[in-house]
């Protein structure tokens, strides 16, 4: 495994020994799970729980300038026991709704606030359209708009 790959998947917490990285030339395919962590039930917050399937989550990190890193997260679900209450584990990597990771977020903010980025600037160097620099300006920066 390259060592770049190596650095995303401990940079999103995702456990190293059981992924599977495929390269070409525009990008880096990843497929793994989640680390392993204390699952409690949301509803009752019991621990009695067992292991319910699980679904694919894709989402893109573009903090590596030379490629793109597409990530299959494998994301586990469970049943409690207890109450009946079906979960899925939580995924620190992004936050929820978002395809892109919370890394790539900050970066994408980082730039923005110096005055030689534009949106298409940003998108080029991570991989990304502008239409979703954009989209990530306007949800995570908070500013006013004037009243006309």
């Amino acid at each position: 495994m390259k060592q770049s790959a190596l650095k995303v998947l401990l940079s999103l917490n995702l456990d190293e020994e059981s992924s599977d990285v495929v390269e070409n030339k525009e990008a880096v395919y990843i497929t793994a799970p989640l680390l392993p962590s204390v699952i409690m039930c949301p509803s009752c917050c019991s621990s009695n729980i067992i292991k319910n399937g699980y679904k694919t989550r894709t989402i893109k990190d573009g903090t590596n300038y030379l490629k793109l890193y597409i990530i299959n997260i494998k994301i586990k679900r469970f049943k409690c026991k207890y109450c009946g209450n079906t979960f899925y584990e939580s995924n620190p990597c992004t936050n929820k709704g978002e395809t892109i990771t919370n890394n790539s977020i900050i970066e994408i903010m980082q730039k923005l606030l110096k005055a030689n980025y534009t949106y298409d600037s940003i998108g080029k160097d991570m991989h990304l359209s502008s239409q979703n620099v954009i989209d990530i300006f306007d949800r995570y920066y908070d500013y006013e708009r004037p009243s006309s």
